[in-house]
């Protein structure tokens, strides 16, 4: 819980001490020492209190590793700067002004429920990424400008390249002159109702 006065935290404290089980809080005043709390310690969530540039304390989480559901509690000038700390990743903004336990509490259950989210989709990522760099077959993955976006193992060690030298190169450079004009045509032919081809 990060918060400017002691009449802030008071008033947080009071009104999560009115849920069941009523949450244990760690307080502390800034970004740095949040920052430093988080990455001592586990927390559910991370309870943002008026702190001023909110994107810049989001960015330091990222760079962290650091996935702890963040909710900020205030009030912004407009809905741009309330995007903005959504984009960055923030799982909630709620108005300070006017804020119940009730509202509290709704924001805390959605930001725990898109953390376990986030959990089993990483899981499922790592399953994924474990049965296909296993393959000895070339495994790719392009958008519909044929520029990669996945490579497995296999593929990387052909072209000799770690993956992040190759995302966003062309996938046709692996392709045969003669056949770059076919597949070209049959990743332009995709479409809802024919979402997929096979070319050999």
């Amino acid at each position: 819980l990060v918060c400017n006065t002691d009449t802030q935290r008071e008033t947080i404290n009071g009104l999560l001490a009115q849920d069941t089980p009523a949450p244990m809080l760690t307080a502390v005043g800034t970004h740095p020492e949040a920052l430093q709390q988080l990455q001592r310690a586990s927390y559910v969530a991370v309870l943002m209190v008026s702190q001023s540039r909110p994107v810049q304390f989001l960015r330091a989480l990222a760079r962290e590793n650091i996935t702890v559901p963040v909710i900020f509690l205030g009030t912004y000038a407009d809905s741009s700067d309330e995007m903005a700390i959504l984009e960055a990743g923030a799982a909630d903004v709620v108005a300070l002004d006017g804020l119940t336990s009730a509202t509290l509490a709704r924001a805390l259950r959605l930001a725990r429920a898109r953390a376990a989210a986030l959990v089993d989709l990483r899981a499922n990522e790592r399953r994924y990424r474990g049965i296909v760099e296993g393959q000895t077959e070339f495994l790719i993955r392009y958008d519909v400008n044929l520029n990669l976006t996945f490579a497995n193992r296999a593929y990387r060690a052909f072209r000799g390249e770690p993956d992040n030298n190759l995302i966003g190169t062309s996938a046709l450079a692996t392709v045969g002159h003669a056949d770059r004009e076919r597949l070209k045509g049959a990743v332009r032919g995709l479409s809802a109702s024919w979402p997929s081809v096979s070319l050999e």
